[in-house]
């Protein structure tokens, strides 16, 4: 079944895509490949229990099925109560950049909205609030854990990690799933193209330096520059250029 047929689901996997970096906004913002580090749904039950439980959403654009698609890529990021990083590429490159330490480089995400993570003090630019080790600074109770000591609330925190944006990631064992409107569950967000967003999930990822265009004609120098008027006339006589073969196919059509 085509993802492209107005199907909610694709049950044939694929073994392998690409990501790609989104284009800016309108404004300016976003583009590249963002990442996300959220706690999954029922976290606090899970805390309770001492399990920590995150994941990764990367939000790119790959080539599905001839077209560019937006998806939402959804990874572990927790194993046995421990955060874990992505990798590295072949040569050593880390796909989340991290600190001197070793540790991730993480950005609280302040004013959540409806997504169900840890409350954090907001400074007053709305950004927020670290303490002087650089940890948000939460604004609830603790949650206590079966063996008496308090659960690591950043577990049920949501944070943006920069990346490395000279690097991308290939999915590997990839299923998709592309969600669909109906009237007892509106679609809360569309991708900037109007269409929905795509849940990918994948087996494995293999970290590879992003595929870019590098000019490979002869070394060439700046000449003589136009002047604006110049310029503006070479465009209106390009402008004036009628194809003759398209005019022909115009008088043929309007005499039928």
């Amino acid at each position: 079944m085509s993802l492209l047929e107005t199907a909610v689901s694709v049950p044939e996997r694929i073994a392998s895509l690409t990501l790609r970096s989104a284009p800016r906004n309108k404004k300016g913002k976003g583009g590249g490949i963002n990442v996300e580090l959220q706690p999954r749904k029922g976290w606090r039950e899970k805390a309770e229990e001492g399990i920590a439980s995150m994941r990764y959403r990367i939000s790119a654009t790959a080539e599905i099925e001839g077209q560019i698609r937006y998806v939402n890529v959804y990874l572990s990021a927790t194993h046995s109560n421990e955060l874990r990083d992505l990798g590295n590429s072949p040569d050593g490159k880390p796909f989340l950049l991290k600190n001197e330490d070793g540790s991730l480089k993480l950005c609280p995400k302040a004013g959540n909205g409806n997504f169900d993570s840890a409350g954090i003090a907001i400074d007053s630019d709305g950004t927020a609030t670290l303490d002087s080790t650089g940890m948000p600074v939460f604004t609830e109770p603790e949650i206590i854990t079966p063996d008496g000591t308090a659960f690591n609330l950043c577990f049920g925190t949501l944070f943006f990690v920069p990346s490395h944006q000279g690097l991308t990631l290939e999915l590997l064992g990839v299923s998709m799933h592309e969600k669909i409107a109906t009237p007892e569950k509106p679609l809360v967000s569309m991708a900037p193209d109007g269409r929905p967003y795509i849940d990918v999930h994948a087996d494995d990822v293999a970290i590879m330096p992003r595929v870019q265009f590098v000019p490979q004609g002869p070394a060439v120098g700046f000449g003589g520059c136009m002047s604006c008027k110049q310029t503006a006339a070479a465009c209106a006589s390009a402008a004036a250029i009628v194809d003759p073969i398209t005019t022909a196919e115009v008088q043929v059509s309007a005499e039928i």
